[in-house]
């Protein structure tokens, strides 16, 4: 009898030798959503409705499939954008959003993210899976929330593109600054996510104005759920072809080289 845990529980004990208690799985799912929820009222521009939420494993900065850190980020989709928010779960606060335009996405990838190869589950591709949303920067609108000592901004690390922050102190671009910004009209800046477990994994749409939890039935059902959607919404905007969507291996380690990196497979519930 597995009760409130599903078939998960096997895998999560393989690579933790422990289990997690039920009621905390289930307190870390309202978190997310909450999080979800206060981030869609912090960013989503006043004219666009929320499509779809999702918490996900990401890289700390943009541009990367690897990192020392990873972190839980929101991705929120409406029919004009995508938002990207770095998200501080103890604070309840935005620490820093990345708005896409539909219309700027040039293409995303879906595959195995596999970090660790230590045991057969850490290894299955259907259980580490991900998918990287890759977009033109020029139009990309980034806020940073000024609100503790603690929100240390990188510009470098989110590509080129609008960079303001909630303070509002900011001054006027010198000539370098805006000739590099005319030539980054063409870069293309590109954000990794690796689906969490399916325990913790949680798609929230709206339908009629009320959000609705879709628990799938693994990782890998997570990122194809997200990708047809976002795919279905870039659809509108006359970008999407036959390469638009494209399948395969985005981190895929081999023999004992990954040891170091399965350390990482624990950081993926940064919420205490």
């Amino acid at each position: 009898m597995l009760g409130y845990r599903g078939i998960g529980v096997f895998t999560e004990f393989l690579q933790t030798l422990s289990s997690a208690d039920p009621g905390d799985i289930v307190r870390l799912s309202k978190v997310r959503e909450a999080a979800i929820e206060h981030a869609t009222s912090m960013v989503i521009l006043a004219d666009e409705r929320l499509m779809v939420g999702w918490t996900s494993l990401s890289p700390e900065n943009m541009n990367a499939k690897l990192s020392d850190k990873f972190e839980e980020k929101i991705l929120l989709l409406t029919g004009k954008a995508i938002y990207v928010v770095r998200y501080d779960y103890a604070l309840e606060k935005v620490k820093m959003s990345t708005r896409v335009p539909l219309g700027d996405i040039v293409g995303i990838q879906k595959g195995a993210y596999i970090l660790s190869t230590l045991n057969s589950q850490t290894r299955d591709p259907i259980m580490n899976y991900g998918l990287v949303i890759s977009f033109l920067a020029a139009r990309q609108d980034t806020r940073v929330t000024s609100y503790s000592l603690r929100n240390q901004y990188n510009p470098s690390s989110t590509g080129k593109g609008n960079t303001r922050s909630t303070a509002g102190n900011s001054f006027g671009a010198t000539l370098s600054q805006i000739l590099s910004d005319t030539q980054s009209n063409s870069e293309v800046v590109s954000v990794a996510f690796k689906s969490l477990p399916v325990d913790s994994a949680r798609i929230y749409t709206v339908i009629g104005g009320v959000e609705v939890q879709d628990p799938p039935a693994n990782p890998r059902e997570v990122v194809d759920k997200i990708v047809e959607l976002v795919k279905k919404a870039c659809n509108d905007f006359g970008i999407v072809d036959d390469g638009f969507v494209v399948e395969g291996d985005i981190v895929r380690y081999g023999g004992l080289f990954c040891i170091g990196a399965s350390k990482l497979l624990g950081s993926w519930i940064p919420i205490v």
